[in-house]
Parts: C-alpha cells; sequence; structure tokens
C-alpha cells in the first residue's frame, strides 16, 4: 500500500500553507510523515505546497489541476505503484499508527474504507483502491468534486466511531485544521496530549 499525503490545498481560510504551520514546535507535513513513514513502503506527496520538496519524500503535481482533494486521490491513485492507496490530509496533527494499521488490516474486502465519527466521514483519512481511479476520473470529467458521490459505483466499507473509539479515543486522529480557530483547539489538544 502507497501512503499519499495531499499537500496541494493553498490555505485561503488559515491565511497561510497548512504544510508549515507548526504544532507542538513541529511543522504539520513533518507531523504526518513522522507518524506515517514507517507504515508504508512507498510514500507520496501530492500538489507539492510549501516546504514539501525538502523532506526526502517524492513529491508530484496534480495530474488534473484546480480539483480540488478528489483530484489529488485520483494523482495518488495514478502515481502509485501499488493496489491500494492510503489518503491523508497533510493538515491532521494527530494521525494514530494503531488506527491507521487497523484500516490496513481490514480493508482487503473494499475499495474504499472510510472512518466514520460524530456523525461525519473523513474521506482524507481513507484507503482507496484502484478500482477507484475510473469512476473518479469520470467524476473530476463533470467537474463534481465531492468526494462520495462516486461511492455508489465500488464497494465501501466503514470503519465506525466504536472501533475508532477504542483505538484512539476521542478521534484526534481524524482532527484537521482548516481555520484559526482549528488552529487553536488544535495547539491546546497537543499541551493536553503531549502532558
Amino acid at each position: 500500500m502507497t501512503g499519499v499525503i495531499l499537500a496541494g490545498g493553498k490555505g485561503r481560510r488559515l491565511g497561510e500553507s497548512k504544510t508549515r504551520v507548526e504544532i507542538g514546535g513541529q511543522p504539520l507535513i513533518e507531523r504526518v510523515l513522522g507518524v506515517i513513514e514507517p507504515l508504508f513502503d512507498e510514500l507520496l506527496i501530492v500538489g507539492g505546497g510549501q516546504g514539501t520538496h525538502d523532506l526526502g519524500v517524492r513529491v508530484e503535481a496534480d495530474i488534473i489541476p484546480q480539483k480540488g482533494s478528489l483530484g489529488g486521490i485520483y494523482s495518488g491513485l495514478c502515481y502509485a505503484a501499488s493496489s491500494q492507496i492510503f489518503c491523508f490530509a497533510c493538515d491532521m496533527p494527530f494521525l494514530d499508527a494503531g488506527l491507521i494499521e487497523y484500516m490496513i488490516n481490514n480493508s482487503a474486502a473494499y475499495d474504499v474504507l472510510i472512518p466514520r465519527f460524530a456523525g461525519e466521514l473523513h474521506p482524507l483519512h481513507t484507503i482507496y483502491s484502484q478500482a477507484c481511479q475510473e469512476p473518479i476520473r469520470r467524476q473530476l470529467d463533470r467537474h463534481e468534486l465531492k468526494i462520495v458521490n462516486f461511492f455508489p459505483r465500488v464497494k465501501v466499507g466503514y470503519v465506525e466511531a466504536g472501533e475508532i473509539s477504542r483505538i484512539n479515543p476521542g478521534g484526534y486522529a481524524l482532527f484537521n485544521i482548516n481555520t484559526h480557530r482549528d488552529l487553536s483547539e488544535a495547539r491546546k489538544i497537543a499541551g493536553r496530549i503531549s502532558h
């Protein structure tokens, strides 16, 4: 399986590149890499946000620009040498190796394995198989960018809140940063977790 970090967002709501924002004294992208690097034979950064080219990891541009996260997932599938990719947003400061391994170990029967926590789906902490590539491409050609819209055309499995909480109490592994409020909350969480 290939680990794919999506780093193509502009960070408009945050007003700066998400990859370089620091949590606990470490840039977000380095926090993400620190957790996932030991778990995957192949690693790939798609989108190449600021500060991603000096990390010793292969960086590739989006194959079809301006298509958001769905375009990043598609690019990851196209570039990956493996039959599955595990897609992560670059702005997830509390990834949990245990949850990632649990999902990897339970992904074989599905084309998509996605966490469902607090009533929300988390498509940027999700495993996608190569069977997703064609339906995603068709959706991109229609400029239909909502990730879950192609799900009816593939076999989808869900990691439910109970499973997530057992491994990662509070579900912090799925937390991501879009706004200054999220950033402030992340710094509070980091302070609690590190004590």
